[in-house]
């Protein structure tokens, strides 16, 4: 993870913001129209993220495809109005403002690079991981679902919300992993067909499916972040059990190399879902010009 493709190192290209391609990222926000350089540049930031040996690249290069339409579809629809409250969301100026979206994703990866190396010496370091997973679900992946959701939206044309709208929930706090996926949902069930082909809503909606957890032995992403993250959990020597509340609740039951299994796959939904953001904001930076964040340290 955090490794430069085959075809480039972050040294040969340059560093673009966070974490990106400095050439790709100047040839992309040059010519934003073109879908393809917005996929390439998406495509180098979730490889560089994840690395080659990643037996998902396929379904997740594919489905950034997918998005980097809806992208280029939903940017068309924004006015000026919404490309101000825009900005000013990823400024720290607005309504929203998502601390880890400048951060860069090398923080992130050497975490994830260390519990690898004591898991690989046979060391299980499973409350660790319980709670790197739920930071992941809730700092890296929450907030690019509503992302995604409000991009969804904006491609079939809905400008009911603008972007800080649908970051925040009626109470002003932030949107929770739940209603981004319930979202997404209704939104592919109801709308997606007119942006959408019949094999990319069926790519959408596996996606979507591996969030849910709607089989009986399946944790969703939303359990898996709020369990570890109010300590609704039990560690054995060989077994996890999860969610004693409320009692009796539906108990979750795993071994402890299951836990690893879902760091690494939450790892994976964090480099696809990095791309997504990359390729957001160099949307956003062509068509709101320069963007600086007003709280990032040095």
């Amino acid at each position: 993870m955090i490794r430069p493709p085959p075809d480039g190192s972050p040294s040969e290209h340059g560093e673009g913001p966070i974490g990106s391609s400095l050439r790709l990222w100047m040839e992309t926000i040059g010519d934003i129209d073109d879908q393809t350089k917005v996929f390439e540049l998406g495509k180098w930031s979730y490889r560089a993220f994840y690395g080659e040996e990643v037996s998902s690249h396929k379904e997740n290069l594919e489905f950034l495809r997918i998005l980097a339409a809806l992208l280029d579809r939903a940017f068309r629809t924004l006015g000026p109005e919404d490309l101000k409250d825009l900005k000013e969301c990823l400024e720290g100026r607005g309504r929203f403002f998502e601390t880890p979206f400048w951060e860069h994703p090398i923080f992130r990866g050497q975490a994830h690079y260390l519990l690898e190396k004591e898991a690989s010496a046979g060391r299980m370091p499973t409350l660790l991981e319980l709670l790197l997973t739920a930071h992941e679900l809730e700092a890296s992946i929450r907030p690019n679902l509503l992302r995604m959701l409000w991009i969804a939206r904006r491609s079939t044309d809905d400008r009911s919300k603008k972007y800080s709208d649908l970051q925040l929930n009626p109470t002003g706090r932030q949107g929770s992993l739940g209603h981004a996926v319930s979202g997404l949902s209704k939104w592919l069930v109801s709308k997606s067909r007119h942006v959408l082909s019949q094999p990319e809503a069926d790519e959408f909606r596996s996606f979507l499916k591996s969030l849910s957890g709607g089989d009986p032995d399946q944790i969703s992403a939303e359990e898996l972040r709020n369990w570890p993250a109010h300590r609704d959990f039990m560690i054995g020597k060989k077994t996890v059990v999860m969610n004693f509340h409320p009692h009796p609740g539906r108990r979750m039951l795993t071994d402890r190399e299951g836990v690893t299994l879902w760091r690494r796959q939450t790892l994976g939904l964090m480099a696809l879902l990095h791309g997504f953001k990359v390729m957001f904001l160099v949307h956003a930076g062509a068509r709101c010009g320069d963007i600086r964040p007003a709280f990032l340290p040095e």
